[in-house]
């Protein structure tokens, strides 16, 4: 099990997300413990008007608790290492909150403890904490036998969440014969008698007219190669002038480059966006399935916890018509037979709370199982689509330049952060280090 902690003051804040069932599919408020207030606000408010009494800065200490995805850990799991996590770091007897959160079919908890000792009106010290729970977390994997991360292996192996983008080579463009060029510009030339419709000839081909940095007239084809229009097309610059007007009345070859960039960024994203959209409808659906499966689940556990409070009321009748009454009642007492009872309750009611914890979290393993399934197609589509950019990406940088490439990168990079973001959407709270 993955614990991640921090210390950290705006109660508000922690609390808003704690209890944030928009980003959730379900919230559990599993603990409320050691405060005059029930609720979690109240509870991080009294923490940090008791902090006012010390020089502490940030009095809460928030600590998430991830088992691996495809694991079964249990609510006595989760409570478990907790309460080993506070003996770790000398919190034990402080007041706590334990909140579970579930989303795309996992499971995670958050605990917050307050850091004042009320004793001595002084924060306890939470030196090498990471530390310590790193190692924890080892032992819980060890103790759980579940395969463990690599990042809790060997440090040196373990992946950044933010990843760098790797510095892109250049790439071949396409081979093109200078006989193919030559034949395009002059079919261009000849065929259309006006400056416009020489213009419009080149750009349907892909190039673009300029006026060069030496008084010439030139044209940039789409990968930014610089064509000399009296060379390639053996005129003369009085001929050109006589065609196309004033060099001086064209863009320069820069402004000319920045524009073709511009039109293929547009073009790749225009691309990347039709990518998207064949893969949307499908993600929408499933998304609307996990939102419909997350409501099904929360009325089945509400009922579930009605029929358990039922039969808890009853039970509790039944033991409690165990004890007699009168004069039976102080003879049962005499002869310990009152006793007798009163353990036979006990030990009935442990097993049933024992009982009803187990059917909580079976049910909470089934309903798990089936979001994790709707996730696994989510996931695998997410996977196709990335596949998709990818190969369009590596074709696309074989036909352009270094510096298009540039121009062009901050178009693949808003997907690569997309994709991350819905990663880490995830995985927050979760702390996973693969």
């Amino acid at each position: 099990m993955i614990l991640k902690a921090s210390q950290r003051s705006h109660g508000a804040q922690l609390a808003a997300h704690l209890l944030n069932e928009r980003d959730n599919d379900l919230v559990d408020i599993h603990e409320v413990s050691g405060f005059l207030s029930n609720d979690v606000a109240g509870a991080f408010t009294e923490i940090e008007a008791v902090s006012k009494g010390t020089r502490c800065q940030q009095p809460l200490f928030s600590m998430s608790l991830s088992p691996p995805p495809n694991e079964r850990a249990s609510v006595k799991d989760f409570e478990e290492a907790a309460n080993r996590a506070e003996e770790a770091l000398k919190l034990q007897g402080q007041p706590r909150v334990m909140v579970f959160h579930e989303k795309d079919g996992r499971r995670h908890a958050h605990c917050v403890w307050s850091r004042i000792d009320t004793q001595q009106m002084k924060a306890i010290n939470m030196a090498h904490y990471k530390h310590k729970l790193t190692e924890l977390s080892r032992a819980l994997y060890l103790d759980h036998g579940w395969q463990m991360p690599n990042g809790l292996i060997d440090r040196s192996q373990r992946n950044p969440l933010n990843f760098s983008l790797e510095e892109w080579q250049q790439a071949k463009r396409l081979g093109q014969s200078p006989k193919a060029i030559k034949a395009a510009l002059k079919e261009s030339w000849a065929n259309n008698p006006t400056a416009k419709d020489f213009t419009q000839a080149l750009e349907r081909q892909g190039y673009y007219l300029a006026k060069g940095d030496r008084r010439g007239y030139v044209a940039v084809d789409w990968q930014g190669e610089v064509y000399s229009l009296t060379r390639w097309l053996n005129v003369k610059t009085n001929d050109l002038k006589t065609k196309l007007g004033e060099r001086d009345q064209l863009p320069s070859v820069k402004d000319t480059t920045q524009r073709i960039h511009a039109k293929l960024t547009d073009s790749v994203h225009k691309h990347l966006a039709a990518l998207q959209q064949q893969y949307q409808p499908r993600i929408d659906r499933l998304t609307q399935e996990r939102k419909r499966l997350a409501q099904q689940h929360q009325a089945e556990r509400e009922q579930q916890k009605q029929r358990q409070q039922q039969r808890w009321e009853q039970d509790s009748q039944r033991r409690q018509e165990r004890f007699a009454k009168g004069m039976k009642g102080l003879w049962h007492r005499f002869t310990g037979k009152h006793r007798d009872t009163i353990q036979r309750n006990e030990q009935e009611a442990l097993a049933a709370l024992q009982r009803d914890q187990q059917e909580r979290d079976e049910l909470i393993f089934a309903q798990l199982q089936k979001r994790q399934a709707v996730q696994h197609e989510i996931n695998q589509i997410d996977q196709q689509q990335q596949a998709d950019t990818q190969q369009f990406k590596e074709q696309l940088y074989r036909q352009i330049n270094e510096t298009q490439q540039q121009s062009v990168k901050d178009a693949f990079d808003q997907v690569d952060q997309r994709h991350q973001e819905r990663q880490q959407t995830q995985e927050r709270g979760f702390g996973l280090e693969r």
